[in-house]
């Protein structure tokens, strides 16, 4: 088998520890970029916390709530249970019976709802 059908489509390859072992998010609190070919750099996205970990997205995490499961299993091989996954799949729950909103959900768990959608 192939390191193609392993692993998704890159631009590139890079050997960088502490980017590798950086852990996924669909509600990343930084992000990776590249100065030129050879410098990757992380930058918070928002502030972070002693004690919060940092994580970054591997997907496009505009996507709808089931095309970033599909993406992320087709690829990376796990379902993402980040806050956005968990509180999108719970807002769809619920909302077959007419109950909470986006909204009034990301109020109980404590984000901003623009995070959330």
């Amino acid at each position: 088998k192939g390191l193609g059908s392993v692993l998704p489509g890159m631009m590139g390859i890079g050997l960088m520890r502490t980017i590798a072992m950086t852990n996924h998010s669909c509600w990343p609190n930084a992000e990776v970029d590249y100065r030129d070919s050879v410098t990757m750099y992380s930058n918070a996205l928002r502030n972070v916390k002693q004690g919060d970990e940092i994580v970054i997205s591997y997907i496009d995490e505009s996507l709808p709530l089931q095309k970033r499961q599909k993406v992320l299993k087709e690829n990376y091989g796990f379902l993402c249970t980040c806050l956005k996954c968990r509180t999108q799949a719970a807002h769809r729950l619920l909302s077959r019976d007419g109950l909470p909103s986006v909204a009034q959900l990301a109020e109980v768990v404590g984000v901003a709802v623009e995070d959330v959608r």
